[in-house]
């Protein structure tokens, strides 16, 4: 019975250690309480209060991006506020969607889009933003059609994947 303790401690030890080995490429935003699952083949980049992905080159579109922001309580509420900002950033922002709410995987999020002009080109501009304990996170995909910078459906696997921390 000593012989098969020491056994025992070493399955139990692989055991425990595997699940990390095949985990996903994750990345814990610790002081936002999220845990962001990068996609295959992609580049993840912290930037001050921003954290993107990008799908093809790190530093441009197309890109998926996440932004906390503070004591809100409603997305709704959020996207009116974040709208109007935008505004002021982007003279010739077109709002293509009004916010809509939708659930994206287990979270509950409202969504609008937008169209601007980058150095010529069109960009598509989509949020989606869900709120946990009065705090908002806020979701970003840029897109150039005309230029095939496309995420396709990175910034709904993104939310999806993505895990709040208590």
């Amino acid at each position: 019975m000593k012989k098969l303790i020491p056994v025992i401690l070493v399955i139990v030890l692989i055991l425990s250690v595997a699940p990390a080995c095949l985990a996903a490429n994750t990345d814990t935003l610790a002081d936002w309480n999220i845990r962001i699952v990068v996609p295959d083949g992609k580049t993840a980049v912290l930037k001050g209060t921003e954290y993107y992905i990008y799908e093809q080159n790190e530093g441009s579109i197309p890109y998926v991006m996440l932004t906390p922001y503070g004591k809100y309580d409603s997305g709704e509420k959020f996207l009116s506020d974040f709208t109007e900002y935008m505004m002021k950033q982007h003279e010739d922002l077109t709002v293509v969607t009004d916010p809509v709410q939708r659930t994206i995987g287990d979270k509950d999020c409202w969504e609008t889009a937008y169209k601007y002009d980058v150095s010529g080109n069109e960009v598509v501009d989509r949020r989606i933003v869900t709120i946990r304990n009065n705090a908002a996170y806020l979701f970003t995909s840029k897109e150039c059609k005309e230029l095939n910078m496309m995420v396709d459906n990175m910034l709904e696997e993104v939310i999806t994947n993505a895990e709040f921390i208590p």
